[in-house]
Parts: C-alpha cells; sequence; structure tokens
C-alpha cells in the first residue's frame, strides 16, 4: 500500500523569524527512495532561470505521522 508523503517549499524567515513553507505538494508513492530522488530534481528545479515563483531554500519531505524523512537544502 503506498505511503502518502508531503513535500514542502521552505524558506526562512530572516532575523530571528522562523522558516515559512512557500509550497507544498501531496504525493504517494510505495519508495521512500523515489521520494527522495524526486524531490531533489524538483529543488534543482526551483532554481533554474526560469522559474518564476521565489526560490526555496529547502525542501523537506515528512510522512503521514508529521516526520521529517528527508531535508534537500
Amino acid at each position: 500500500m503506498p505511503g502518502t508523503y508531503l513535500i514542502e517549499a521552505i524558506r526562512s524567515g530572516g532575523k530571528g523569524r522562523p522558516a515559512h513553507v512557500i509550497a507544498r505538494l501531496l504525493i504517494r508513492s510505495d519508495d521512500l527512495e523515489a521520494v527522495k530522488q524526486q524531490t531533489t530534481r524538483l529543488f534543482h528545479n526551483t532554481h533554474v532561470p526560469r522559474w518564476c515563483r521565489p526560490n526555496a531554500e529547502a525542501l523537506r519531505v515528512m510522512d503521514a505521522t508529521g516526520a521529517e524523512r528527508f531535508r534537500c537544502a
């Protein structure tokens, strides 16, 4: 049965402020390694010149329990 993972694009909040989420993506997959690879590719795509949204400083993958499973920065 596929697991559910939440990928969040995050940016720092600045001096003394907490990081904030600028985008979320919910995915289902049987394999956490496949989710990690997808997240890494997505992170690299957010830094190409044609990207129109603010650049994410990091992407994090959280499982259905809310535990962080992977971070790409």
